[in-house]
């Protein structure tokens, strides 16, 4: 018989009798999740900055959200249903074709976002990721109440905004778990207190799936830059669906993922301004909040940082106001002294015309 099969784990049991794809690509996590609790079951949503780590327009959809899934597992112990945003400045799908299967590997496209380094826009943009998370948030709890979820925060914007990381906080102690990725900061993840991962993590496991090892590079298929191949969608569902079992803790009737999804994709609209976005949220996230009987202290300080975050975008709407009303009335005033003037000027010309006339008429009457 020359088929062999491929190697247990250990001889405990305790992680898969086989790899789904006889490469280093195999998730290796136990099969009885009930026994090790150490690892956490439920939904995983990504955020991602395109402006603070851009991928390449040529990279593989279905590898980067496995790569990442597969990271997560092993590294993180974070094992589930995962789906990825990617906020940038102009759609990466170029066509139909790309579009279906843009959305099969659970990758969507956040576009209309300015890019650049300038303050203004680098807060818009996390702005709206962070209102995005907790709309995410909102729903999650209202038809999940006691599951844990995780967050992942691709973005090296939110640590140098308190309210952002108060935001995560709060998320974090109703039962999310938070993962910020972005430029590896010690003093930062010491003064918050939020898991953090560096930008080099995130790469590494893109190409590698969170192991030390390469990708095997002698598959015979297209690959994109770095070698990653590119036809691995079908070995990409084997591994997702294993790792869906070994986790016991997601809906497996399409039709109700295919309507969650579309639903969600109307949520994450980006036309919408991120003040109806909030709006949303606090009605959502309030009300699963009664729902899960949170206590009243925990719920009126979650309460309070909506309240802030509403009042500092009243303030800054206000102040843009002030100085646009400044700006009419300096312009309103310049206009007035340039033609009050053209009144001066034209009432002299009469002036000095009529004292000319006048000239005339008694050099004419003394003749």
């Amino acid at each position: 018989d020359s088929k062999k099969k491929s190697p247990s784990s250990t001889s405990s049991g305790e992680t898969s009798d086989e790899a789904m794809s006889g490469d280093d690509r195999s998730v290796k996590v136990p099969k009885d999740l009930s026994s090790h609790p150490d690892y956490i079951v439920g939904d995983t949503v990504v955020f991602w900055d395109g402006f603070d780590l851009p991928v390449a327009d040529s990279f593989n959809p279905y590898m980067v959200v496995w790569n990442l899934t597969k990271a997560l597992a092993t590294t993180k112990k974070l094992v589930g249903f995962l789906k990825l945003f990617y906020f940038c400045e102009d759609d990466l799908i170029k066509d139909d074709d790309m579009r279906e299967a843009y959305d099969e590997a659970r990758f969507f496209t956040e576009t209309g976002y300015r890019g650049g380094y300038d303050p203004l826009c680098k807060y818009a943009r996390t702005k709206s990721m962070i209102a995005s998370a907790l709309l995410w948030a909102g729903d999650a709890r209202t038809c999940r109440v006691d599951e844990p979820a995780n967050i992942v925060i691709v973005s090296d914007s939110v640590s140098d905004q308190p309210e952002f990381v108060n935001l995560l906080e709060a998320l974090k102690q109703r039962n999310f778990n938070i993962l910020l990725v972005q430029q590896h900061d010690e003093e930062k993840e010491k003064l918050y207190g939020i898991p953090t991962e560096s930008f080099d993590w995130l790469w590494t496991s893109l190409l590698h799936g969170g192991t030390s090892q390469g990708v095997n590079r002698s598959d015979s298929s297209s690959t994109c830059g770095d070698g990653v191949p590119l036809s691995r969608k079908e070995d990409f569902y084997k591994e997702i669906e294993a790792l869906d079992q070994a986790g016991e803790a997601l809906d497996q009737d399409k039709e109700a993922l295919e309507s969650l999804t579309s639903v969600e994709v109307e949520l994450y609209d980006p036309s919408k301004e991120v003040e109806a976005k909030i709006e949303a949220l606090a009605k959502a996230l309030f009300g699963a909040i009664e729902l899960k009987d949170v206590e009243h202290g925990t719920s009126k300080a979650f309460k309070a940082l909506f309240k802030k975050a509403l009042a500092e975008e009243a303030r800054v709407k206000k102040a843009r106001a002030k100085k646009a009303r400044a700006k009419k009335e300096a312009v309103k005033s310049l206009k007035e002294v340039a033609r009050a003037k053209e009144i001066e000027a034209r009432k002299a010309e009469a002036r000095a015309k009529k004292a000319l006339a006048k000239e005339k008429l008694l050099k004419i009457l003394s003749m």
